[in-house]
């Protein structure tokens, strides 16, 4: 089972997917949230490919991660694991996100995604997928929340 939780929108530049921008709605989560793309990521194949982050008191605030995984189920080939965490919860909430069916008229790429949560979740064949990185001296606030 699973049940629809936020939307995401691609932030593209230059033909290039550098991060994600939307909303996501879960116990202790309702706010406008970005992704960043992980500047660690090439230390380790494991590494998520985003920072998540929402807005506390005006400031950017890390509050999760997310990894791109591939699977030939999925259209376009890809979507997103994605962890939450909130102190205020016994545990990390794990949700996925997957390109919506429905895409905006005259775009090709995978602009709109779907954020869901799927209870008893199970692996399935994807694969972490090094990501090719934005330039690190660009500032992270070419993707608003």
């Amino acid at each position: 089972m699973s049940m629809k939780v936020g939307t995401l929108t691609s932030v593209v530049r230059d033909g290039r997917v550098i991060g994600y921008r939307g909303q996501i709605a879960t116990p202790g989560f309702a706010e406008g949230v970005r992704f960043v793309p992980n500047e660690h990521r090439g230390r380790s194949s494991n590494a998520p490919a985003f920072k998540i982050e929402m807005k506390f008191n005006g400031r950017p605030f890390e509050t999760g991660a997310a990894w791109i995984k591939k699977s030939p189920k999925v259209k376009g080939g890809e979507f997103l694991t994605i962890t939450l965490m909130n102190t205020a919860l016994p545990k990390p909430i794990y949700l996925r996100a997957f390109p919506a069916d429905e895409q905006p008229d005259g775009v090709d790429d995978l602009i709109e995604w779907n954020v869901v949560f799927q209870s008893q979740a199970t692996p399935g064949p994807a694969a972490n997928r090094a990501a090719p990185m934005p330039d690190p001296n660009d500032p992270d606030d070419d993707i608003p929340f």
